[in-house]
């Protein structure tokens, strides 16, 4: 039995993710895929989380693309365009995984920024060291939701494309600390 006491022990990652569903918007049939509801709905609370923090990454990804000029352009144009296609597959498995699990995706931008973990510091310059502490951070995060999904919910499809974002967001941080400059 669903209740909001119970749903906001369960959540981790973040006090100010949505709800599990949206009243509003009636899901007809219900997956029976070996996970009861109250699992699936704290899975898709948490994937949310990581759909807003993907949607975050993805701006401040586009955001330091639009500022290139100069002759280093040429060098990211093309590394910047892998990073924004890679995350946005990632943000389309994560959504096509939430809908699999009988949620709904976040869809404003109210919901996007109130459940990430990443906030936008706009006195501070878009830069690829924030960039790369923000990824960085996601690994960190992601890291701890695969142990929770392999183990605490065992829902393996979940786990097993949280190891492959994961595995993005390393190649991704790898990439992006070529590039800055030791302090």
């Amino acid at each position: 039995m669903y209740s909001p006491e119970r749903e906001r022990s369960l959540m981790k990652r973040s006090p100010s993710a949505p709800t599990k569903t949206d009243p509003q918007i009636p899901i007809s049939i219900q997956p029976n895929i070996g996970l009861d509801e109250e699992i699936r709905g704290t899975v898709v609370d948490q994937l949310n989380v990581l759909l807003a923090d993907e949607v975050v990454l993805n701006m401040k990804t586009r955001s330091i693309y639009w500022q290139l000029n100069g002759h280093l352009s040429l060098k990211f144009i093309s590394i910047f365009d892998q990073q924004i296609h890679q995350l946005n597959c990632a943000m389309d498995e994560i959504a096509e995984r939430i809908n699999i699990l009988g949620g709904v995706c976040l869809f404003s931008f109210e919901e996007i920024l109130n459940a990430t973990h990443f906030k936008e510091k706009s006195t501070i310059p878009a830069s690829i060291s924030l960039l790369t502490d923000d990824h960085e951070t996601l690994i960190r995060l992601l890291r701890d939701d695969i142990q929770a999904f392999g183990g605490i919910y065992d829902d393996q499809g979940t786990f097993l494309m949280l190891i492959s974002i994961l595995r993005v967001h390393e190649k991704i941080a790898s990439v992006l600390r070529s590039f800055v400059e030791p302090d």
